[in-house]
């Protein structure tokens, strides 16, 4: 696991913390630990991947007002079944939870939903490319606020990426309206306590 400061001039590998576990055993999966070394030879290729995420994220948001984030590299299938689960669809492990579970993104004690969520996210990654999809993964997006529904409708693959890309494209034509600074005021509003949908 990566930590460091924001321009990642400096970082340490670490093991990860057991989330379900005894708090003084090396997590494991299966039987199968995952805590073993990365590679030195990885790092300066992981290094500026994770540089490459956060500079993208900053040309939309602007300077980070949040802590470094701490990075997980996986180089076993089993870590990566531990952190994304049979499918490998992207998880959130928050404190005292156990991996494949996802919390919803909350801003303060507000709720962006997941359609917007999982949209922007592939605007701002550029992935998947969706330049030849046609058609709509599903009639109306906000059947998919919440992120257990996105979660439970979007498992096949190709219902995912119709999906997505649907997503996406009504996030990328907000944008287009109101600017990335208007994704900023967007998030700021719900912040405050404003609802989503009212901004």
């Amino acid at each position: 696991m990566f930590t460091g400061p924001t321009a990642l001039t400096s970082f340490a590998v670490k093991p990860l913390a057991c989330p379900c576990g005894a708090t003084n055993a090396p997590p494991s999966f299966n039987g199968t630990a995952l805590v073993p070394a990365v590679a030195k030879n990885l790092w300066p290729g992981l290094v500026n991947g994770i540089q490459t995420i956060l500079d993208l994220v900053r040309k939309v948001y602007g300077p980070s007002q949040a802590m470094q984030p701490e990075v997980p590299v996986c180089q076993s299938n089993a870590c990566i079944d531990y952190f994304a689960g049979a499918q490998r669809r992207n998880t959130t492990l928050y404190p005292d939870s156990c991996a494949g579970q996802y919390v919803a993104p909350r801003i303060g004690n507000q709720h962006v939903p997941a359609w917007f969520d999982e949209g922007f996210a592939t605007y701002l990654a550029g992935d998947p490319i969706c330049t030849n999809v046609s058609g709509k993964g599903i009639d109306d997006l906000r059947r998919l606020d919440w992120e257990t529904d996105w979660v439970a409708y979007t498992g096949p693959e190709d219902v995912l990426f119709k999906t997505c890309c649907q997503a996406r494209a009504e996030v990328v034509g907000w944008i287009g309206k109101r600017c990335s600074a208007g994704v900023v005021q967007l998030l700021d509003a719900v912040r405050q306590g404003q609802s989503f949908w009212s901004v």
